[in-house]
């Protein structure tokens, strides 16, 4: 803190010593600057607020069928464009006496390019009505009246612009659908004689209505694996069956067949017939086909206990179990050989459908993108149909009446109070600027005269202790010199910043605060 002081108190010395060129300088920038700021020209400015429904008959007509984004800019843009084009701005300028001083070509051009730059027409969105604009007017002049007569002409040509505008955009909407229908129309009839050649050209290859190639492939593949499962499962009823037969005599004795032994021999067919169908579901290790076979085993040893009790007949009859057994088991030959061909037809169409896997779909995203666009201009085509239509109806009710709507809701006022320039805040940066310099062009010449202003500097430029300081001893005349340099000094100062608020009172108080 203590350096801080020092060196703070090292500045004034030496600022000090410049003290009568700080202030000259200071002076001297004050008032040029002021002076400066003082004779800028007065901006004035004029605004009007117009409303206009611009609801032409393309924006409906048309709501669908191209890019809206920002409606309001390109209007407004559009609205401008409309205003300020060459005759309406050349107009302006005979109605408002902007001419008197022009006398050739060239500043003639330079005042329309001036004009058209220095008019500002905004859109702003109708919170009550989106589909209407607010339009605001804006002109800047230095002279109040030239701006107001700027801004009341321009209302003038925007009342001529928008009257005509309706009839202009009917017959510029049916023209715009009249040829936008006839491009759709050509086009959705090359889009159908594309698809008519794809269908020709790949009639054998197209998908179906239902499902394209991956679902085909896949409910292929799910046939070939149901057909083979079925397959499987008949061959192994087969070789149950077999199995079966191998086990059962072909013939029996007939006095089994007696009515002694009818019971048993009806009860082992039974218990035959259900131990074949145990055994084409489970395994011989399977509780219910041991308990069958034991059952059975015990039925026959029944039977044979029975046959020696009959007549002593030998005769030999076929077997009702066999014969059965034999029918189910050319059944299942039967069967298994069909499932055969069903599998192997499906392993050819899984084959051929995999065999296109790489050609297939290419040409199904090609039929799928040629059906997509015919869609699209299709739908495209009858909507602008429909449009036309409409056009047709609103051209119809215009001829009853305009429907642009025009009214002023702010209209333009002569400007008392200027906008700009801001000449407080130019003041205020005319003083610290001259502030600046003065102090600054004070730091460079006590930097070049080179001269040491205290004990401190002179130890740290010679990097030796001071043994001691003598003070300087002032005259009468001298100390009297002093305080007259320091009362002038600051009388100075003072008076450059009265002068500072007597500038600033007469801005704020008498002429105004700027509205910009």
């Amino acid at each position: 803190m203590d350096d801080l002081f020092r060196q703070v108190k090292a500045i004034v010395w030496k600022v000090m010593h410049f003290r009568w060129l700080a202030l000259g300088f200071f002076v001297i920038v004050c008032l040029t600057g002021w002076s400066v700021v003082w004779l800028l020209p007065n901006q004035y400015e004029v605004k009007a607020q117009v409303y206009v429904d611009t609801q032409s008959v393309l924006r409906p007509l048309l709501k669908g069928l191209a890019v809206d984004n920002t409606v309001k800019e390109q209007a407004a843009l559009l609205m401008r464009r409309t205003l300020l084009a060459r005759p309406n701005i050349e107009k302006i300028i005979l109605e408002t006496d902007l001419d008197l001083t022009v006398t050739t070509d060239k500043e003639m051009e330079r005042l329309v390019l001036s004009l058209a730059n220095g008019i500002d027409v905004k859109g702003h969105a109708d919170r009550r009505r989106p589909d209407a604009n607010i339009y605001t007017v804006r002109y800047v002049n230095t002279n109040a009246t030239t701006a107001f007569k700027v801004v009341e002409e321009l209302l003038s040509v925007f009342l001529e612009s928008t009257l005509g505008m309706t009839r202009q955009d009917s017959t510029g909407a049916a023209q715009f659908l009249n040829r936008q229908i006839e491009e759709y129309r050509v086009r959705l009839e090359e889009s159908d004689d594309a698809i008519k050649r794809f269908n020709t050209k790949y009639s054998n290859m197209l998908p179906d209505e239902k499902m394209g190639f991956y679902q085909r492939l896949s409910q292929a593949e799910l046939i070939l694996q149901e057909a083979e499962l079925d397959q499987k499962e008949a061959r192994f009823r087969l070789e149950q069956l077999n199995t079966q037969i191998s086990k059962i005599d072909q013939k029996i004795s007939a006095a089994v067949m007696e009515n002694k032994g009818q019971g048993v021999a009806d009860k082992i067919s039974a218990l035959e017939l259900h131990l074949g169908d145990l055994q084409l579901r489970y395994t011989d290790d399977h509780p219910d086909v041991i308990s069958t076979l034991s059952a059975l085993e015990k039925l026959k040893n029944s039977a044979n206990e029975i046959a020696p009790e009959s007549s002593g007949s030998k005769v030999l009859v076929d077997n009702p179990v066999y014969q059965e057994l034999s029918i189910l088991q050319s059944q299942a030959e039967a069967e298994l050989a069909g499932l055969g061909v069903r599998v192997e037809e499906y392993r050819r169409r899984v084959a051929d459908l995999r065999s296109r896997f790489e050609t297939f779909p290419q040409i199904e995203a090609e039929y799928t993108a040629l059906v997509r666009d015919y869609d699209v201009t299709l739908q495209t085509y009858q909507e602008l149909v429909q449009r036309r239509e409409s056009a047709t109806i609103s051209e119809q009710a215009d001829k009853s009446g305009d429907t642009v709507q025009f009214r002023v809701i702010e209209p333009p006022v002569m400007p008392l109070t200027p906008i700009g320039p801001n000449r407080p805040m130019f003041l205020s940066a005319v003083l610290a600027i001259a502030i600046g310099i003065a102090t600054g062009l004070a730091m460079v010449f006590a930097q070049l005269r080179g001269a040491i202003y205290s004990k401190t500097e002179l130890e740290d430029e010679f990097s030796l202790p001071v043994l001691g300081e003598i003070s300087m001893a002032w005259s009468a005349k001298q100390v009297r010199r002093k305080r007259f340099d320091i009362v002038a000094l600051v009388v100075s100062g003072l008076g450059m910043l009265l002068l500072f608020a007597a500038l600033l009172y007469y801005q704020i108080a008498i002429v105004g605060l700027p509205l910009g």
